[in-house]
C-alpha cells in the first residue's frame, strides 16, 4: 500500500509507541525510508501525551504512522498533531491492522483529516465498519482474506510461513 514512498527522502514511518516499533523498524528497511518512535504516558484515563518523538525529521514532508489498532484515537490524535504543529509534516498517512474506533476516535481522525493533513487512513477489515465510518473519504480497508488463505496453505503444506511477510512490497512466489 505504501510502495509509492520506497526510497523517498522526505517520507519517515513513525511508531507512536515501543510496542510498535520493531514493526514500524522493518517496515521502513524495507521501504528505504527512516524511521522514529514516540514516547507517550497517560496520565489519565482516554488521555494521551505524546512526550517526545525520536527521530530525524530534517527535510520530512509524509509521515506513515502504523500501529496495531485504533481503540479511541488518542495516541493516533495526538501523535499526528504533534508531528504537523512540532515537526514540520505537511501529510499524514495511518495504517492500523485493526480498527476498533470507539468513543471519541471517528471524531479525532475527521479532526486530524479536517486540520491537520491526515491524508488516508488504512486498516484491514479484521473487525467490521459501520457505513457511517466506511463512508468518511480518507478511509479505505485492505482485505485479510488472501492473505489468511496463503498462511493457511503454507501451514498445511508445511512450507515457510515467513516468506509470506517478508515484504511489505514483494509477493511470495507460490
Amino acid at each position: 500500500a505504501y510502495s509509492r514512498d520506497e526510497g523517498r527522502d522526505d517520507v519517515i514511518a513513525v511508531a507512536p509507541d515501543v510496542g510498535a516499533s520493531k514493526f514500524v523498524t522493518h517496515f521502513s528497511r524495507s521501504l528505504s525510508i527512516t524511521s522514529a518512535i514516540a514516547s507517550k504516558y497517560r496520565p489519565r484515563p482516554e488521555e494521551v501525551v505524546i512526550s517526545e518523538i525520536i527521530g530525524d525529521f530534517r527535510n520530512k514532508k509524509t509521515a506513515i504512522i502504523l500501529d496495531d489498532m485504533i481503540s479511541n484515537g488518542g495516541t493516533i490524535h495526538s501523535l499526528a498533531k504533534k508531528l504537523v504543529e512540532e515537526k514540520g509534516i505537511s501529510e499524514v498517512y495511518i495504517g492500523v491492522s485493526h480498527n476498533l474506533s470507539v468513543g471519541k476516535a471517528r471524531e479525532r481522525l475527521v479532526e486530524l483529516h479536517e486540520k491537520y493533513n491526515l491524508q488516508e487512513v488504512l486498516f484491514t477489515n479484521s473487525i467490521p465498519q459501520s457505513e457511517d465510518f466506511l463512508s468518511l473519504p480518507f478511509v479505505r480497508i485492505t482485505c485479510l482474506s488472501d492473505i489468511l488463505a496463503r498462511t493457511i496453505n503454507r501451514i498445511h503444506y508445511h512450507r515457510s510461513v515467513s516468506e509470506l511477510f517478508a515484504s511489505p512490497l514483494r509477493k511470495p512466489q507460490e
